[in-house]
């Protein structure tokens, strides 16, 4: 089970680092996203989200033959939990509840040909 774990927190840290700068199909599109911001922007972006998934996966693949400390579980539910919030605040309550046209502009233009451009609308 604790593999399951570990593997799952390992693809949260590389997605995270990645989506911004590597080609994913059609989950991404990196020119779009690069004409939206700055580089140092999106370098200091990616670090700063990164960084506590990274921190969290080290913590735990090194106390993954004993219990994990309780500094390392709250940092867990805190990190994962500000994600999930994140996630609901930027994405599902503006498209299923609350419009912003702004952040729809914006999300056109970040996301155009991917999987998701169906999904904003301007209204």
């Amino acid at each position: 089970m604790i593999d399951a774990f570990l593997a799952c927190q390992l693809f949260v840290v590389l997605f995270v680092a990645l989506h911004d700068w590597i080609p994913l199909g059609r989950l991404n599109n990196l020119k779009a996203v690069h004409s939206a911001d700055p580089r140092s922007k999106l370098v200091r972006v990616t670090v700063l989200s990164t960084l506590p998934f990274a921190i969290g996966f080290v913590g735990s693949a090194y106390y993954a033959s004993t219990h994990l400390p309780m500094w390392l579980v709250w940092l867990l539910w805190i990190t994962y939990g500000g994600a999930t919030y994140g996630v609901l605040r930027t994405w599902y309550v503006p498209y299923l509840l609350v419009p912003e046209p702004a952040r729809a502009a914006r999300y056109q233009l970040m996301f155009a040909n991917t999987h998701t451009t169906s999904c904003f609308t301007l209204s």
